[in-house]
């Protein structure tokens, strides 16, 4: 099978397993065992993370006769893990209402961003590109689709990634669409099968006034789209971009349509859709009619069926190559789609027997 690393911890990972079966009980040992293994990685995260845990064993705060300790000291997250997740936590409560509240939380992930930046920039070139994946779908999905002509695909560390998609929350929370738009579209180069990301660029993309580019964003994705949750989330905001423009009678087959599917967005879809339906001003298309008033009109019905292709191609090569954590959430995704129980029942066979 092809490539479908998802996580970039896996070095990091390693050098902790080198460092903890050096381990001798004493902290000077542990210092040098810590930097024995992390010290000259080609990775910045594995080295960084050896200088934090380095620093806490120096200062007494992590036991170095504890490999348990260090193990975990090296996979934690650092200062920008940390940061964004204050933010999110902000974000959630009804403190991230307040702007003075919300300026002053972007300051620390927007710095640690740009020191990370700084130290290593996470660019592609001619040799390699720079990545994230938060789950096998989206890997298999991104080695098919749209994989980078042999080019090694790197892995960036996951801080890295979710501070771009935080910093555009906190921007569009403070009404800067415009840097919310930039860090978005930063989001969707290193994960172009997110679909959350393309969801929040398309939202920028509505805050700046333009509609028109609001639904190309999503009419994109939606050839991408590849689970329920989020195909329902894009026909929603799909909807709202059409209904921007005037073209409310698409709006409203894009609607009916997300509630068809369903999903977590599907009772914003209904309560988007009696908003729409209360203002009139349009005849809705037929019942029965929804899928082709559609595709007519040029709007892709996910998931395509290359996605749903490339997703049951990757859990059958998975289950042949034995590779069972990347077969049962290929599968589980698989049955969810096409409502196949006896799929669902083999994917829960695999967990039982990982």
């Amino acid at each position: 099978m092809a490539d479908l690393a998802i996580r970039g911890t896996a070095r990091r990972e390693a050098a902790a397993d080198r460092a903890c079966a050096a381990l001798d009980g004493t902290c000077s040992h542990a210092v040098a065992a810590v930097l024995e293994a992390t010290a000259h990685d080609d990775d910045r995260e594995v080295r960084a993370a050896g200088q934090r845990v380095v620093r806490s064993l120096i200062d007494g705060t992590l036991d170095g006769g504890d490999p348990g300790a260090v193990r975990d000291a090296l996979l934690t997250d650092g200062d920008l893990g940390r940061a964004v997740a204050e933010a999110l936590s902000l974000l959630a409560s009804p403190e991230g209402g307040d702007p003075v509240r919300v300026e002053r939380c972007a300051r620390r992930p927007e710095g640690l961003l740009a020191a990370e930046e700084d130290a290593e920039p996470y660019h592609d070139d001619a040799c390699r590109v720079w990545r994230f994946f938060n789950t096998y779908a989206e890997r298999g999905l991104h080695n098919r689709l749209s994989g980078p002509d042999g080019r090694e695909v790197r892995l960036v560390p996951a801080p890295y990634y979710h501070a771009h998609g935080t910093l555009s929350s906190l921007s569009m929370r403070l009404g800067r669409a415009d840097r919310a738009l930039a860090f978005a579209l930063r989001a969707v180069e290193l994960d172009p099968m997110d679909v959350n990301a393309r969801l929040r660029a398309a939202r920028c993309h509505e805050l700046l006034g333009d509609a028109p580019m609001a639904e190309a964003t999503v009419r994109e994705l939606l050839s991408l789209a590849h689970d329920p949750d989020s195909i329902c989330a894009a026909y929603l905001r799909l909807g709202g971009a059409l209904r921007q423009e005037g073209e409310l009678r698409l709006a409203d087959a894009s609607l009916r349509h997300a509630l068809a599917v369903g999903g977590v967005c599907a009772p914003a879809a209904a309560k988007a859709l009696g908003d729409l339906q209360a203002q009139g001003g349009y005849e809705p298309a037929p019942a029965g009619t929804v899928a082709d008033e559609l595709e007519g009109a040029g709007i892709p019905l996910a998931p395509v069926a290359r996605v749903g292709e490339v997703l049951v191609d990757g859990a059958k090569a998975a289950v042949d190559a034995g590779i069972f954590p990347v077969a049962r959430d290929l599968t589980t995704l698989v049955g969810i789609l096409t409502n196949d129980e006896s799929l669902l029942t083999v994917a829960l066979s695999m967990e039982a027997d990982a």
